[in-house]
């Protein structure tokens, strides 16, 4: 399985590197993603810092801060996700990954939501991330919602899964919202 899995990996990233229309699929994925949270009043989140191709979370950042909603991102420490609040002008710095990350961070469980990035989804809200299992690992943790956030190019009907993949409860995208 996990070899269908890299192989997945392979054609993902290589999706999300011809995404067509990217700018305006970014914005109508944003502003779903913002009136389902506004729909469920959530006030405390946990986003992440979109890196390479991934659907970019800027512009949800920004608005999750200037609603004064308490906003986090994770930063990976011994290999688990923990959290750092973030705020306007924050510096970040560039982890292993190349991904930002906050400067300070500690083990957080309480968030309403945790908002994750995919490579791909299915049907049945599974995702495959880059292999590491850091979302999967802080979700077996967590009992908030899980939110994953991306592409709708990035469905797949069908995806492998094992027993330590954790299912979404929701998934959000320029076209869907399940």
């Amino acid at each position: 399985m996990e070899n269908t899995k890299e192989q997945l990996r392979i054609k993902m990233k290589n999706i999300l590197k011809n995404i067509d229309s990217r700018e305006q699929k970014e914005i109508t994925a944003t502003e779903n993603l913002i009136n389902f949270i506004d729909t469920y009043k959530y006030k405390k989140i946990a986003i992440f810092l979109n890196f390479n191709n991934e659907i970019s979370t800027e512009m949800l950042q920004m608005f999750l801060l200037s609603e004064g909603l308490n906003t986090y991102a994770p930063k990976i420490v011994n290999n688990t996700l923990e959290f750092g609040k973030i705020d306007f002008g924050d510096e970040f710095k560039i982890n292993n990954f190349g991904i930002q990350e906050p400067l300070i961070s500690e083990p957080i469980f309480n968030f309403d939501a945790v908002i994750t990035p995919f490579l791909a989804f299915d049907k049945y809200k599974y995702r495959l991330g880059y292999g590491k299992g850091f979302y999967d690992k802080y979700f077996s943790k967590y009992n908030g919602v899980k939110i994953g956030f991306g592409f709708s190019e990035q469905f797949i009907e069908t995806l492998p899964h094992s027993i330590n993949d954790v299912k979404l409860d929701f998934i959000v995208t320029d076209k869907f919202l399940f």
